[in-house]
């Protein structure tokens, strides 16, 4: 046996294949949505009292949105939905207010308590 060769056997399974790096997962920021989900619905204008609302992300997590300046508030029933069939742009329109800009001011406003 040839000893400048090392043994195929003697070497790890990590010496032999790189190691895979696993994606980032993305951590929803719960206290953020908390805060989101506190103020008034941006369609219907319903907060907490009438009903459940909900952090709507306007770049979905699937499409790599995170949590900051990310989330607006609005009515679970119908309002999430409608939202969705809109699309932002859309909707930023059709309420004349820049969805994207009011998310950042909602996570300013939020950072700064």
């Amino acid at each position: 046996m040839d000893m400048a060769r090392p043994n195929r056997l003697n070497i790890s399974l990590e010496e032999r294949m790189p190691a895979k790096q696993k994606p980032k997962k993305l951590v929803p920021n719960k206290l953020l949505r908390r805060f989101i989900e506190s103020k008034p619905c941006v369609i219907c204008k319903k907060d907490q009292r009438s009903g459940v609302m909900a952090a709507h992300h306007l770049k979905t997590r699937g499409a790599g949105g995170v949590d900051e300046n990310n989330l607006i508030p609005l009515h679970w029933f119908g309002c999430h939905t409608y939202a969705h069939t809109k699309g932002v742009d859309s909707l930023s329109e059709e309420l004349g207010v820049d969805l994207r800009e009011y998310a950042i001011q909602l996570t300013k406003e939020f950072n700064s308590l």
